[in-house]
């Protein structure tokens, strides 16, 4: 966790991703004189022995989803050697498709207008997948509409599953320097604002609730609204377009 400073002050951001998935939006910040605060509110831990009911049904899949970068980044080295050359690989956004296709050396394919599991299946492809063996890779649980609407539509759908998301040790003071400087809060899935809520305590609600939020999806923003925050900005999920939401929030 680190906080950085600047001598030219205007109004800051809290960034509540792991640090390591922070790196390029800290990059885009510094360049504007920003107030940073980290507190990353989940804590991603790669499991020993990723979780798959079949390991030949890695090769007999014809299609791959990767949820996160983290499933990017774990997931891909369980995949690479039982990956048949006809396979297609997917993901739910940009930054993760940039990624696979450094590690995989293969084409991967993506939503350009969103980024979630409805915006994967309405592109082409997805309608006439009858009997087809797909893998799902991502964190120890989460939202299962995709792997319910695949096998709804006659696919055959496994898990792989080689992370989890825990609640990491953070420090306080970093969260009251972001409270104390009104620093939008930029929240990149119900979970972490859950976490955040709970490493908060009681006595910090009530101020977190008076601030500016930046979420990047329309589910989010209802959680939000409902656990009575009063201000939410919502924003594409990428570095550029959080970058330029922040800027008319705060001019």
């Amino acid at each position: 966790m680190a906080e950085h400073q600047y001598k030219e002050k205007c109004s800051g951001i809290l960034l509540t991703r792991p640090i390591h998935q922070n790196r390029a939006l800290i990059e885009l910040f510094k360049k504007e004189n920003a107030l940073i605060y980290e507190l990353p509110t989940i804590a991603i831990k790669p499991l020993t022995l990723p979780r798959i009911a079949d390991k030949s049904f890695i090769a007999q899949s014809t299609r791959f989803i990767f949820i996160s970068s983290n499933a990017v980044k774990y997931g891909w080295p369980v995949i690479q050697s039982h990956i048949k050359p006809h396979a297609t690989l997917y993901t739910i956004g940009q930054a993760s498709a940039k990624e696979l296709m450094a590690l995989s050396q293969m084409p991967v394919i993506y939503p350009e207008d969103n980024t979630d599991s409805e915006a994967l299946l309405s592109l082409p492809g997805w309608q006439e997948i009858k009997e087809e063996k797909i893998i799902i890779c991502r964190g120890v649980g989460g939202r299962e509409w995709l792997k319910e609407e695949l096998e709804r539509r006659g696919a055959q759908v496994e898990y792989l599953e080689c992370y989890i998301r825990a609640l990491p040790e953070v420090n306080l003071a970093i969260l009251d320097n972001a409270i104390t400087s009104q620093a939008v809060i930029l929240i990149m899935s119900k979970e972490s604002l859950t976490n955040l809520w709970q490493l908060a305590g009681e006595e910090k609600i009530d101020a977190l609730k008076k601030m500016s939020f930046l979420v990047c999806h329309e589910r989010v923003r209802d959680y939000a609204k409902n656990l009575g925050i009063e201000t939410i900005y919502l924003t594409d999920n990428n570095d550029q377009a959080i970058l330029n939401t922040w800027r008319r929030i705060t001019n």
